[in-house]
């Protein structure tokens, strides 16, 4: 089964003024998203960062919805974990989507 790695500014996108097109598009791609992994399509992973991170939004609304999608839909990756992840990751071809933060 696929496995992907969503950070929390990708999980609240649907959350944000869908105002401009691009936004507007993102948010549904990742509605899309969160729907393949409600349907046991596709894995969703987490980490302590994710939750440590989501902890600290300030915004209550976004902050509960972060929470409750890494808690019920995600598959828990220990934090000595990640550098494995982040090389299977790094095997991806330049236009494979979910690319690390630093590309």
């Amino acid at each position: 089964m696929m496995k992907i790695y969503l950070d929390n500014c990708c999980i609240q996108r649907p959350l944000d003024d869908r105002t401009q097109l691009r936004i507007a598009v993102e948010g549904e791609i990742i509605l899309n998203i969160l729907s393949l992994i409600e349907a046991g399509q596709i894995r969703l992973l987490s980490s302590e960062i994710s939750l440590y991170e989501a902890e600290k939004i300030s915004n209550t609304f976004r902050r509960e919805f972060t929470l409750k999608v890494l808690d019920e839909r995600s598959e828990f990756t220990p934090l000595k974990d990640i550098q494995r992840v982040r090389n299977q990751t790094d095997r991806c071809p330049s236009s494979c989507i979910g690319r690390s933060a630093e590309s």
